[in-house]
C-alpha cells in the first residue's frame, strides 16, 4: 500500500482516537457538539461531522438521537493488536495483504508517467491530461466524464449526496472486485436517474482514492471535494494502470488467493462454530460476520478479549439499534494454513462461556 496524506477529517478523527485509546476519553463519554469541535480545531462543521462518522464506522463512537456522539465501549486496543507479527493469528485485518501488491506492474506505470510527463506529472493540471483518470473511469462505467467525481473515500461521497438534498439510491462498492463464486458485481441499473455508485480503492489498492458516478441529472450539481484524494501524480499512474489492464489482472490474482482463504474460513466456521453461532456466507469481500447465540455486545467484547489472550485477533462490530450483536472474521492478512486453527480456538473459548 502507498502512504497518502490524510484529509483533515481523518486527522481530526485520529486525534480523537488517540485520546480514546489512551483513556483520556473513556467509554460512553459524550464528545463535543459538532459546532464546538469544529471551532476548537479550526475546521468547518462538515469536517467535524465526517470525523465523527469515521469514528462510528470503525466502531469507536456511536450516536444517540437528539443527544450527540459518544465514545463506544472499550474494544481491544491498537497497542494490543499491534503486536501481531509472527505468533498471532490475525482474523481482524481490513487492508489487503501487502505481500501481494503488484509493485513491479504498478512501478512500470509510475516510470512511464515520469518518462512521458516529467515534472509536469506532479502538477494538479496538465492541459492535455487533466481528465485522464476521469475519462478512464467513465469508460469503465460506460458514462460521461461529467458524471465522475473523484473522492477520498466512500463517506465523502455520501456526504456530498446528502448535501444535494435529493433522494437517491446509493450503491457502495469497497470490495466488489473480490468475489469468489465466479459472478462479478452486478451494478444497479439506472432507469429513472435516481441511482449513484460510489467505489473505493482504499482497502484494496490505493489509500485515499475513491470515485462516484452520479446520474446525468445530477452531474452539474456536484461540487468536487476541496480535499484532493490521491495526488495528481498517483492519479495519472493509476489511470494508466487501469487502462493497461494492470488492475484487472491484479484483482483476478487476488480472487484466486482470497478465494482459497474464503473457502477455508467458511469450511472451518461450519465445522467449529455451528453449535455456537450463525454466520453469513457473502461470497465476496474480505470477511464474514459471526452472530453468537445468546450473546449481547458486552459478552462479545469479552469474548474478543479472551480470544486475544490466546493470540487470536478478531474484531467486534458495533451493532446499531435493531441489529444482532456480532463480530467479524477477516481473511485479509491471515495465513491460509492458520485459519482453521484460529477458528478452532475461538470455538473453544465460546464453549467455555464467561464474559
Amino acid at each position: 500500500m502507498i502512504p497518502m496524506t490524510k484529509p483533515k477529517y481523518r486527522q481530526l478523527a485520529d486525534a480523537l482516537l488517540s485520546k480514546i485509546e489512551s483513556g483520556a476519553l473513556p467509554s460512553d463519554t459524550r464528545l463535543p457538539p459538532i459546532r464546538i469541535l469544529a471551532k476548537e480545531h479550526g475546521v468547518n462543521n462538515t469536517t467535524a461531522v465526517s470525523a465523527y462518522k469515521y469514528l462510528e464506522s470503525i466502531g469507536r463512537a456511536y450516536s444517540r438521537m437528539g443527544s450527540g456522539t459518544y465514545v463506544s465501549k472499550s474494544l481491544p486496543q491498537a497497542s494490543e493488536i499491534g503486536v501481531i507479527q509472527k505468533d498471532y493469528i490475525n482474523l481482524a485485518g481490513s487492508d489487503t495483504d501487502a505481500e501481494h501488491f503488484p509493485a513491479d506492474a504498478f512501478g512500470r506505470c509510475i516510470d512511464e508517467i515520469l518518462k512521458t510527463q516529467g515534472r509536469t506529472a506532479f502538477s494538479k493540471t496538465i492541459e492535455s491530461d487533466t481528465q485522464s483518470l476521469h475519462e478512464t473511469l467513465a469508460g469503465i462505467n460506460n458514462v460521461e466524464t461529467g458524471q465522475i467525481t473523484l473522492l477520498t473515500d466512500i463517506q465523502q461521497g455520501l456526504d456530498i449526496i446528502k448535501g444535494i438534498g435529493t433522494k437517491i439510491r446509493i450503491e457502495e462498492d469497497m470490495y466488489g472486485d473480490f468475489y469468489y463464486d465466479g459472478l462479478p458485481r452486478q451494478p444497479l441499473r439506472e432507469t429513472d436517474g435516481s441511482i449513484a455508485y460510489i467505489k473505493s480503492y482504499a482497502k484494496i489498492f490505493l489509500p485515499g482514492l475513491a470515485y462516484m458516478v452520479v446520474p446525468k441529472t445530477l452531474a452539474g450539481k456536484i461540487t468536487a471535494p476541496i480535499h484532493c484524494p490521491a495526488s495528481a501524480f498517483l492519479q495519472r499512474a493509476f489511470g494508466l494502470f487501469l487502462r493497461e489492464g494492470g488492475f484487472d489482472e491484479h484483482a483476478a490474482n487476488m480472487r484466486i488467493i482470497y478465494g482459497k482463504r474464503y473457502r477455508k474460513l467458511i469450511a472451518a466456521a461450519r465445522v467449529y462454530l455451528s453449535d455456537y453461532a450463525s454466520f453469513d456466507e457473502p461470497k465476496s469481500g474480505l470477511a464474514i460476520r459471526i452472530y453468537p447465540k445468546k450473546m449481547d455486545g458486552d459478552e462479545i467484547d469479552g469474548l474478543c478479549r479472551r480470544v486475544l489472550q490466546r493470540k487470536v485477533v478478531v474484531s467486534p462490530i458495533l451493532s446499531r439499534r435493531g441489529e444482532r450483536p456480532c463480530f467479524k472474521l477477516s481473511f485479509a492478512t491471515v495465513r491460509e494454513e492458520s485459519i482453521a486453527e484460529g477458528i478452532g480456538i475461538i470455538a473453544a473459548v465460546m464453549a467455555e462461556g464467561g464474559r
